[in-house]
């Protein structure tokens, strides 16, 4: 038994794929997401960083620390709570 496909199933797959290629919204990668849940006023723990994006916290706070701020330059603000939980924000500078 062989698991190749037929010639004739080829042109509709690569037809189908390409109607959903054209048709699909481009999804937001991990650090859009963490963008924008940084944005929010209240901004974001690392906890829920963790969630949303599915990493661990080391590689959260080095997304934050190296890709936020060192390479995009980007003000980010990292506050501790009265219960002791760490929240990051952008802190968005208007001149």
């Amino acid at each position: 038994m062989t698991n190749k496909l037929d010639n004739k199933e080829l042109p509709r797959h690569r037809e189908a794929q390409s109607k959903l290629q054209s048709t699909s919204r481009k999804l937001p990668n991990k650090s859009e997401i963490i963008l924008q849940a940084l944005k929010r006023k209240r901004g974001a723990s690392l906890n829920e960083l963790c969630k949303i994006t599915g990493w661990q916290t080391h590689s959260i706070r080095g997304h934050i620390s190296g890709t936020l701020r060192k390479k995009k330059k980007l003000n980010i603000s990292s506050d501790l709570t009265k219960t002791g939980v760490r929240r990051y924000r952008l802190i968005e500078e208007y001149i």
